[in-house]
């Protein structure tokens, strides 16, 4: 563990407090002084001496695949270095928790809400796929939204680059990475076979899970047992079936896909409420679309200074000009 005050990276960053801890590391708030802006830092946490080869092979990779990525709905990875705990990751801060501590502090969100989170998920997540990424751990936890509510997928940690023959490049056994609730069938018990499509299907869950306000339960197999949808919306009922069906074939083909039927079936969900009060202990401001949360406004950027329009510029020189030439006659 890290106490507040410590520096790492020679210096640049300082360690201001402890934001959560994972099974693979410990995430800190930050100070970067050299940018003079607020930070998150992820540091490697192995549980055993055996784990750290392994685990730092991970975060290692975990590094590469982020700074890769870079989509206004991924977290942004800036920064790497070691510390004499373990290795680090800097990152971009999202500082309003995630969309699971959302639920849990409001309850289910409103359908659209929902809808208009997850499309967002799916603009990161189909960006991710086009570089080869597969994340195969998306969950509420695992989306993370910034002070003004955007949504940004993080934490690829069990993520592998996915090669054109469709073989793991870092996985060289079964064993199951991920979140069990979101994991799509064929990858349960074997992680190798994880593809863009698992990541759909997870996806598909944490929407079931954003509506409801619980974790799902076997989604796949909702044609037999339909109360296994039970307190979601109609409309999104079939959308969802697709998208986790058990055969991965049949489920939508890519993030746009899914994200095309869901913004089908968003136009018959109810309107939101510009009223509703969506924010953190109670705040309001802001439509709820645009926002999710009014995190402390310590951090924010400072709003941009007003334009002066042209005109007014010209005319107030006219008259500064007008002054000098009525001054100069009067004086000779």
């Amino acid at each position: 563990m890290l106490e507040s005050g410590t520096e790492l990276g020679e210096g640049r960053y300082r360690i201001t407090g402890e934001i959560a801890r994972g099974g693979m590391a410990t995430v800190y708030r930050a100070l970067d002084a050299e940018l003079k802006e607020v930070c998150a830092i992820k540091v490697l946490r192995p549980r055993e001496e055996a784990d750290k080869d392994q685990l730092h092979r991970r975060f290692h990779r975990e590094a590469a695949m982020m700074t890769r990525l870079r989509h206004e709905n991924i977290v942004r990875v800036y920064d790497t270095g070691a510390s004499k705990v373990g290795p680090y990751l800097v990152m971009e801060l999202a500082e309003s928790g995630s969309a699971w501590d959302w639920v849990q502090r409001h309850g289910p969100m409103p359908p659209r809400l929902a809808v208009q989170v997850v499309i967002q998920v799916l603009a990161g997540l189909g960006h991710a796929h086009t570089h080869g990424v597969v994340h195969r751990d998306v969950k509420p936890q695992n989306i993370l939204f910034d002070w003004m509510g955007t949504p940004k997928l993080s934490d690829f940690g069990v993520a592998r680059i996915a090669d054109t023959a469709g073989s793991a490049t870092t996985t060289t056994s079964g064993t199951i990475l991920g979140t069990y609730h979101y994991l799509a069938p064929e990858i349960r018990e074997d992680a190798r076979k994880a593809t863009e499509v698992s990541d759909i299907y997870a996806t598909a869950g944490c929407l079931y899970a954003l509506l409801v306000g619980r974790h799902p339960r076997e989604l796949h197999g909702a044609d037999a047992f339909p109360d296994v949808l039970q307190g979601v919306p109609p409309v999104l009922q079939p959308v969802i079936k697709q998208a986790t069906r058990y055969e991965p074939d049949e489920r939508y083909p890519s993030a746009e896909a899914l994200v095309a039927a869901l913004r089908e079936a968003e136009s018959e969900l109810p309107e939101l409420e510009e009223s509703a009060s969506l924010g953190i202990g109670g705040e309001t401001g802001g439509p709820p679309e645009s926002r999710l949360y009014r995190a402390s406004d310590s951090h924010r950027p400072s709003p941009p200074e007003p334009e002066v329009p042209l005109v007014a510029v010209l005319v107030a020189a006219a008259i500064v000009a007008l002054a000098l030439v009525m001054g100069a006659i009067a004086s000779g």
